[in-house]
């Protein structure tokens, strides 16, 4: 099973349920993660910004040293690989599971580097998701079918060796997809507030959320 006690994140999710959510994202102009290795251990935390349906499907961007010397952004998608039972011997991991997708951004075709701004879209719809990064779109089955539900973004970090820091990262233009339509997620429509161990977050502004992470 996957280990998140050294996870990190501040975010928020709608009170109401809809089919999507779009919105632009002006990434950290600095990021930090620490050393490649810490002794003889492979350095495996990352920074990641990501849209959210259900409290389940989870797609976005990630900065880490994941099988690189160096560190790179990637997109990920997770349509439930963090949820397969026991007996089904699967789980996360950069292996052939059809739930699961994580790429340097380089082999997609994208290109996006500190302080950028960039557009992600999330439309989970029924048995598959669909998620764009700059109008790039890529697709995965949902391990269980997907309805009308909370929708949200997040940002967030692995921690385990306490050097993780990013400077201020915003949301913006954040819009539901609902009956078809896109909407703003104006005041009117209300919001709860996702955290957890989130105390090292210094926030600008809750919704849209702009936010820093100090160590």
């Amino acid at each position: 099973m996957p280990d998140f006690s050294n996870d990190r994140l501040c975010g928020v999710t709608s009170l109401q349920n809809f089919s999507g959510i779009r919105c632009n994202l002006n990434l950290p102009n600095a990021i930090e993660i620490g050393d490649d290795y810490f002794g003889m251990q492979k350095n495996t935390d990352y920074v990641n910004f990501y849209l959210i349906h259900n409290a389940y499907v989870e797609c976005g961007v990630s900065y880490s040293y994941k099988n690189t010397t160096s560190p790179h952004w990637r997109v990920f998608m997770n349509t439930g690989a963090f949820y397969y039972t026991a007996d089904t011997g699967l789980g996360h991991g950069d292996y052939d599971n059809p739930h699961w997708m994580t790429k340097f951004i380089e082999e997609v075709g994208l290109n996006f580097g500190l302080g950028s701004t960039i557009s992600l879209e999330l439309l989970p719809t029924g048995s598959s998701t669909t998620f764009k990064v700059n109008g790039k779109s890529f697709t995965l089955p949902n391990y269980h079918k997907q309805f009308n539900a909370a929708v949200g973004y997040t940002m967030g970090c692995e921690d385990f060796y306490g050097y993780c820091s990013h400077s201020t990262a915003t949301f913006s233009q954040v819009q539901f997809l609902n009956n078809g339509s896109w909407v703003d997620w104006s005041y009117g429509w209300g919001y709860a507030v996702e955290d957890k161990r989130a105390e090292p977050y210094g926030i600008y502004t809750r919704n849209p959320l702009s936010a820093y992470l100090q160590k």
